[in-house]
């Protein structure tokens, strides 16, 4: 991730909380606060990005430890859109009031315009900067952070997305994602580089939709970063992806393939179920692919992680490339590792 400020941010929080505004008593789901300027057309759609509950992460204990809800499964959801990048983070909040099972999700727009922004926007992944309280009285006092509050999280480092992508398979699987997912994010680069919205906001036709199996959120994120890690953070940016989706049964399935989401990470166990169907890419890392990329990213992305000494040089070549460019916006997913 680049040094550069979030500023130009806008905001939301949604959860289920009893509270008194103004003299009047309010309990249940609601919009807790929004930043100043929101009007209720954008904060509605907002709202529908929004999939409070959290079915598929691994249970916290009845009085887990402070360290215990800071590790906690969460969803980080991005949706490209013509008003900008939207993070949807949902992260479990103990109970409510009332003992009911609770979560906080926090919004954030980070507005278009910029046409060679430094963020990658998976280094964000437990950031400092989201709102995550535990516990009724926690969730009743929380509030919007500044914008400069969202700094790099610990989890995702160029050091760790090395580690986890060297791992034995690792490469043929990434591969695999970058021939699945070259087609839709050209097609959005370009529709970007011409002016027009890089992506529906309703979800749109979209080319294909790819499932992939993982073992917990952290796994989801470290396979988002490594992707956005071979090629430009613009690029990074047009990506629907979700940490945390559920693919149990095929209305599940239909959901995600309607929704703007094109990457979704789902409990490897659920893989199982799923059936095959046009438009439907289903990417199991315990059987990574044996047949070779056909697409110029993909294949890049093989030649890439085959080796140590190829990441390294690879992750440099295309850092150096982009630095040299003023204006990333019509760049392909490929063009910065094919040069």
């Amino acid at each position: 991730m680049g040094n550069e400020a979030l500023s130009a941010v806008e905001q939301m929080l949604y959860t289920n909380v009893d509270r008194v505004v103004d003299g009047q008593e309010l309990s249940g789901w609601q919009t807790m606060a929004t930043t100043p300027g929101m009007d209720e057309a954008e904060a509605d759609w907002l709202r529908s990005l929004i999939d409070p509950g959290l079915s598929g992460t691994r249970p916290l204990p009845g009085y887990p430890t402070p360290e215990q809800v800071a590790a906690a499964d969460r969803r980080l959801r991005q949706v490209p859109s013509s008003s900008g990048t939207v993070l949807v983070h949902t992260a479990p909040a103990g109970t409510d009031s009332t003992g009911r099972t609770n979560s906080m999700t926090h919004v954030l727009v980070l507005q278009p315009g910029q046409a060679a922004p430094t963020l990658r926007t998976s280094d964000l992944w437990r950031s400092p900067g989201w709102v995550a309280p535990f516990g009724a009285q926690a969730v009743r006092d929380a509030v919007l952070p500044p914008a400069g509050d969202f700094l790099p999280g610990d989890a995702i480092t160029l050091d760790a997305v090395t580690d986890f992508i060297l791992q034995d398979g690792h490469g043929a699987v990434l591969a695999a994602l970058a021939d699945a997912l070259e087609p839709v994010l050209a097609s959005r680069a370009r529709a970007g580089a011409s002016g027009s919205a890089p992506a529906e906001s309703s979800g749109g036709a979209k080319a294909v939709t790819v499932l992939l199996g993982v073992r917990s959120t952290d796994e989801a994120a470290l396979w988002v970063a490594a992707l956005q890690r071979c090629c430009a953070p613009l690029t990074g940016c047009y990506l629907g992806f979700s940490t945390l989706e559920t693919a149990g049964t095929m209305t599940e399935v239909d959901a995600v393939m309607a929704s703007p989401t094109d990457l979704a990470c789902v409990p490897l166990a659920e893989l199982e179920a799923v059936e095959a169907r046009p438009g439907l890419v289903v990417i199991n890392p315990d059987s990574p692919p044996t047949s070779a990329p056909q697409g110029t990213w993909g294949k890049l992305v093989a030649a890439m992680t085959s080796s140590m000494a190829r990441w390294v040089t690879g992750q440099e070549g295309l850092e150096t490339v982009l630095s040299l460019l003023e204006d990333h916006r019509e760049l392909t997913p490929a063009w910065p590792l094919a040069m």
